[in-house]
Order: structure tokens, then sequence, then C-alpha cells
């Protein structure tokens, strides 16, 4: 079940849309309890508009934040979900899961917030998580996050 809360240092945050690796970042680092959250770069899916059923339409890069009790919080939507309603709700892939003190140093030698890959993980991580029929003749889109 979802959960309209927001964290704190994000509360006056309006425009998160294609912000995400940055808003899980500043919580990660700077959210009052930070200590113990955990910052996840993964990838989500998104389901095709007016479908009853889902379907998956694409496979993104995405970063949330894991907290202490297993609870999810999404810095996009501003939502809290259980691990489980997030996993079945977007399909959810961990890819990586960091500290707060991994995050910061993970910043600091990539010059950028996320994700935080290598171009041999990126490929494993979609390619072992790709539902199936979004893969085209054994390519994968050139442009996945």
């Amino acid at each position: 079940m979802a959960s309209k809360r927001g964290m704190e240092t994000l509360r006056n945050i309006r425009k998160r849309h294609g912000r995400c690796y940055e808003l899980a970042w500043k919580a990660v680092l700077e959210e009052p309890a930070s200590a113990r959250l955990r910052l996840v770069h993964g990838w989500c899916t998104a389901p095709l508009p007016g479908r009853k059923h889902y379907q998956p339409a694409m496979i993104y890069g995405h970063a949330w934040v894991l907290l202490p009790n297993g609870t999810v919080y999404d810095v996009v939507k501003n939502v809290y979900f259980s691990a489980h309603d997030y996993a079945v709700k977007y399909r959810a892939i961990v890819g990586r899961v960091y500290t707060r003190k991994q995050a910061a140093k993970a910043c600091l030698r990539h010059k950028h917030l996320g994700p935080w890959f290598t171009d041999d993980e990126r490929l494993l991580h979609i390619v072992a998580g790709l539902p199936t029929g979004i893969m085209s003749k054994g390519k994968l889109p050139q442009r996945w996050w």
C-alpha cells in the first residue's frame, strides 16, 4: 500500500520528473535519519497506458531510497511503498545498494549523481531483467538509460 508523506529534505521540491538520481542522493545524504537509509540504483518498467493488465512499455534507469524497515520511498512520485508493492507495481530490478558513505564516495569518483554502473554491469542487469518481447532481433535498443 502506497503512502503519501515525503521526506523532510525533499518536501519543497515541485519538479521531480527526470531527477531521481539527484533527489535520491540528496535524501540519503541530507535527511536527518540518513545514516540508516540506503540509495538504490536499478531499473523499473512503465506500463502501457490504458491497459487493463500490466504490459511493460519500456525499462528505465531509476533511483529510490530504501528505509531500515524495508519500505521503499520513490523520490519522483514522493510516495512510500512496501518493498513488495513497489516490486510488483514497477517491476523494480535492484542493481546496486549504497550506504550514505558509499554514495558520497561514488559521486566524487564519478563526478555525477548516478547511475554508477559499468557498461558490463548495465548490460547484464538489463538483459537479465528484460520482460519477454522487448528485445528486437537479439539487440538492446540504443538508449535504455
